[in-house]
Order: structure tokens, then sequence, then C-alpha cells
């Protein structure tokens, strides 16, 4: 298919070349602040994504099944379109797109609209898609150690939307509360599009700036005044996640992730000090306990109890937790000589 765009092509010498450059950046850049190459890394990201079963977003809410193709059904390239740079996207065969949110609208070039009025292929154009987020109050940025570890490294490709302990080692949460601070999304994949930015907007960021004016004294604390531990790590690891899912539209301002977050917050305090764990790890009630916070019926004892079980079992022992509640929500317990309980 034909069209006033050229093709964009991508040397290894230049893909090094950008790998070199985008290690050399801030931690956070905007698309303001560095155009082309912001514009570059985000249509490199969703092209990698687009079609792998494990990581694509956005597919489904074009009305794509990708279960219903062997490989990858999608075509992509990197195009040009005056002083634009970005992805043209189609899938062979395939007439029509039918977006499933209206803000599908803020990403898609006109061109994307056939001369028969079917939306047959994407022409998504990073610098447009911020210019119209910035129109609704939010910055749409790269962060840049997220693009080089997930696709621009030809040493890393991790999958961010499965938990990584260099996730955890790197405290992500304090990447999450300075993008929620400064109402900035990410553009550099399909969960970027599908789980933020569809009906994002600066309000819905702003509603989760209490919770972080709860977390900077304690973060100062855990991370600046002293030494990061194995502990504090694995709770701020929880509270990324809990910071992720409130900065998506459908868990703005959500009283459950609130609640797990705040007490995460607590716990991480009154550790400060403690002895350290042996090691980095994630509980088997951390799994739990996110499936809980975002299953909309859970209630505040549920929570509380499965808060309180991801707690001791990152204590590794016994946590003094209310057994009354504990029982409530469905776990056995019995009382240690200690005073206190074992789940």
């Amino acid at each position: 298919m034909s069209g006033p765009w050229k093709k964009f092509e991508l040397s290894e010498e230049l893909l090094a070349g950008l790998e070199k450059k985008t290690a050399r950046k801030e931690e956070i850049f905007s698309f303001r602040s560095d155009p082309l190459l912001a514009a570059l890394i985000s249509c490199l990201g969703l092209q990698f994504e687009l079609g792998k079963p494990d990581q694509d977003r956005i597919s489904f809410l074009l009305g794509v099944d990708l279960s219903k193709y062997e490989g990858n059904p999608w075509r992509t390239e990197i195009v040009t379109l005056g002083d634009q740079i970005g992805l043209r996207a189609w899938v062979p065969g395939l007439k029509e797109f039918r977006p499933m949110h209206e803000d599908f609208r803020f990403l898609f070039h006109p061109l994307s609209i056939s001369q028969e009025g079917n939306l047959d292929q994407l022409l998504l154009f990073p610098n447009l898609v911020a210019e119209a987020y910035r129109a609704k109050g939010i910055e749409l940025v790269v962060v840049r150690d997220w693009a080089l570890s997930a696709f621009l490294s030809r040493e890393k490709n991790l999958n961010y939307q499965k938990t990584n302990k260099q996730e955890i080692e790197e405290n992500i949460a304090l990447t999450q509360v300075r993008l929620m601070r400064n109402r900035q999304l990410a553009l550099t994949g399909t969960h970027d599009i599908a789980d933020h930015l569809l009906g994002g907007h600066a309000a819905g960021l702003e509603l989760s700036h209490p919770l972080l004016d709860e977390l900077a004294p304690v973060y100062n604390k855990a991370f600046t005044d002293t030494k990061a531990t194995r502990r504090s790590l694995v709770l701020s690891y929880l509270i990324a996640v809990v910071l992720d899912d409130l900065a998506q539209p459908q868990w703005y301002a959500s009283e459950a992730h609130l609640r797990v977050a705040r007490r995460a917050c607590r716990h991480l305090q009154a550790s400060l000090g403690a002895e350290d764990i042996a090691q980095i790890f994630l509980p088997q009630a951390f799994h739990e306990l996110v499936t809980a916070f975002r299953n909309r019926s859970s209630t505040s004892m549920e929570l509380d109890a499965l808060s309180a079980k991801f707690e001791l079992e990152l204590q590794g022992g016994v946590f003094k937790v209310n057994c009354s509640t504990i029982r409530q929500a469905g776990y056995e317990v019995s009382l240690q000589p200690s005073g206190f309980i074992r789940v």
C-alpha cells in the first residue's frame, strides 16, 4: 500500500548508535525535549511488541484475535511523513480494524483511513500523539532504562509485563513516583497505550498525589538516608505495582489499591533498622494480594488478611497480626509461644 509517507531504513549501525545515544540520556526525557530520538524509540518499542501474545496489549482492542493466527499476523515499518517519524502497521487480509476505545482517535493519523472510509492500516506518529496528550495535561516521555532493557539493548529483552528481579533491584517505584508527580506517562510499548493512554487524563493521575505525599518521607528514610535493604526493595516493588495500576484509568483512586499501598508503606517504615531478609524474593502471597486488589469484589478485610500474609511470608517466620481478621478471610492460624501467630 503506497502513500505520501516514506519507509525509514534502520541499519545495524544506526541501531547500535541509537542504543548508545539513549544510554547517555537522562533517566526520563520527554518527546518535546528530544522529538526525533523519543519518536524513534517509541516506534521501535511498539514494533517489538506487536503480535507477541505475551506482550501485545492492543491487538485485542483493535479487533485482532492473535489466537486465530499461526505466528505474528502484523506487518510493520518505520516511516517518515514530513518532519514526523512514525510506525505504520497492518495485518494482511484484514479489511478493517475495529477500535474498542474512542481515544484511539488521539493515536492514529487520518491517513490510516482508506479512500473507502475503512481503518485498514495504522499510522502512528508519536510526537503528534504527545501533542494531543499534552493538551489533556499529560506529558509523554521515554524512560531510558525501561527502553534499553526491554528492546533497545541486544543483550537484554526484559518483559516488563511480567515480574522480574531487575525491576525489584532497580526500585522502579522511585521512577513511578516521579512520573505520577509530574503527570507523565511513558509511550514505548503496547501496555502504555492500552492501559495508560486510553482514557487517561491529568486529573486522574493527580488523584494519587496524596498517596505520593505519604510515601515521600518514608522513601527518603528508606532509600536516601540509609542504604536500601532487600526487604525494603521487595516492599517497594509491591508499592510500584500498585502505583502503575493507579496510573491507569480503570484504577484511578481505587480504594483497594490505596489501602494496600498505605499498609505497605507503614510496614516499610516499621521495618527500617530491622534485620534484613537473606535474599530478594517475592512471597506467594504477593501474587495473591495483587490479584485481590485488582478484583473489585475484594473486601477490606480480605485485603488486610492477604497483606498480613505477605508480610509474614516476607519475614520468613511469624508476624503479629489480628487473628480474627485472618480467620474471617479463610486462613488457618495457630498461636505461637511467643504470642505471635503463624498462618
